[in-house]
């Protein structure tokens, strides 16, 4: 006796609708390796711009080194990490604290071209930088990632 076949109950994968995230986002008909790849680029275009304006800034303060005081070039670093955690996010901005620490201690507290820190004071500073960008880096860039998913609230409730 030959038994009846069924139906499959699961849809066929060309009749089930893209997400609208992945419609929003143009993702649709995307391989996963595409993505991975895409979200690569994107992360190291961000890497390379900050190092790219740690290094700008430091270039342009090494003309002037003897006229800045070592707090002033500390300012100064902490202004550039704010702007790439506030342009690039928070991965970027940990990478310009880093890098803006090292360029720090390396090209602006004697002994210069060295990463021996001589004074003790100095050494103080250094850690307290590092904590003090670090912290308002990460801080700058979550208040980023709030006012953007405030503003796609904001749009979404107008269209409503």
């Amino acid at each position: 006796m030959e038994r009846a076949s069924r139906p499959d109950p699961r849809p066929a994968l060309a009749a089930v609708a893209p997400s609208t995230a992945a419609t929003r986002r143009g993702t649709e008909g995307r391989s996963s390796a595409d993505l991975v790849t895409r979200w690569l680029h994107l992360g190291a275009a961000a890497y390379l711009s900050a190092v790219v304006a740690v290094a700008a800034v430091t270039g342009g303060m090494l003309v002037v080194r003897d006229r800045l005081g070592v707090l002033n070039v500390a300012l100064i670093y902490l202004l550039v990490a704010f702007a790439v955690a506030l342009l690039l996010g928070p991965r970027s901005a940990t990478l310009a604290a880093v890098l803006s620490f090292a360029a720090y201690n390396f090209f602006f507290l004697p002994p210069y071209y060295s990463f021996r820190i001589q004074n003790r004071s100095d050494f103080l500073l250094l850690l307290v930088y590092l904590i003090i960008v670090a912290v308002t880096g990460q801080l700058v860039a979550r208040i980023r990632v709030r006012t953007e998913a405030a503003e796609r609230e904001r749009r979404r409730t107008g269209l409503l």
